[in-house]
């Protein structure tokens, strides 16, 4: 992923395909959490996004 944070968990990929998947997910699931954040009102909120977020990864 760009930016400053490297996530190691996501590093380890090896799939380049599988691997930008999921940066571009994660960056989806922050977008996301920032924008809704006047609409998230509790963890399941959170959690809600990220189970969305994570159906759309095909592999």
């Amino acid at each position: 992923m760009m930016g400053i944070v490297s996530v190691a968990d996501i590093d380890s990929i090896e799939d380049e395909i599988l691997k930008s998947k999921v940066e571009a997910t994660a960056l989806r699931i922050g977008q996301r959490w920032l924008l809704e954040k006047e609409s998230i009102n509790n963890i399941q909120g959170l959690t809600n996004i990220v189970t969305e977020e994570a159906a759309k990864i095909k592999i």
